[in-house]
């Protein structure tokens, strides 16, 4: 993928492999080979992929003011790139940890009301707590939280995420 043309969804996935390894080299190359590809006229690679990427790359960096700046109207269109919904969620997701961590905590809880809107998710139901507590409603996240927690009872009660869940149940967020 970093060497190689292919398909968007196939880049798109790999820039997230090589964001958790950390190998900025493959991620150096895939972003050179996308801006060619752009500066060639690609309109996929010009709209989607490169920006899809360079957001990826950035929420790596740790800058994720700029990975919403770039992954928000990429998020907005990933049917483009192919795969399932399921599969493309995963960068909705980048998007959605990219709000909590760049303290855009109103979008955050934004997409997720529509996320949960759809279908019951207890990792956007915990999620939903991150963003109430930095939006200071403690109230709201702590109920949040025990609701969660109340699903995630039926996953895997003996699990390290379960623990952490209920601490933060039952902090003052």
């Amino acid at each position: 993928a970093a060497k190689g043309s292919g398909p968007a969804f196939r880049d798109g996935h790999a820039a997230l492999a090589f964001a958790g390894t950390g190998d900025h080299e493959a991620m150096g190359q895939l972003r050179d080979r996308l801006k060619v590809l752009a500066g060639q006229g690609d309109p996929l690679a010009q709209e989607m992929t490169l920006p899809l990427v360079s957001g990826i790359a950035a929420f790596a960096e740790g800058s994720y003011n700029e990975a919403v700046r770039l992954l928000e109207p990429v998020c907005q269109q990933l049917e483009r790139i192919g795969g399932s919904h399921a599969q493309r969620e995963v960068f909705e997701d980048t998007l959605l940890e990219a709000y909590l961590r760049a303290e855009q905590f109103d979008k955050g809880e934004d997409m997720l009301r529509t996320r949960l809107s759809r279908r019951a998710s207890v990792r956007d139901t915990f999620w939903l707590g991150r963003a109430q507590s930095g939006n200071h409603q403690p109230d709201q996240a702590r109920s949040t939280f025990q609701q969660a927690a109340k699903s995630w009872e039926e996953y895997g009660a003996a699990s390290p995420e379960y623990d952490n869940l209920n601490r933060l149940a039952s902090q003052s967020v």
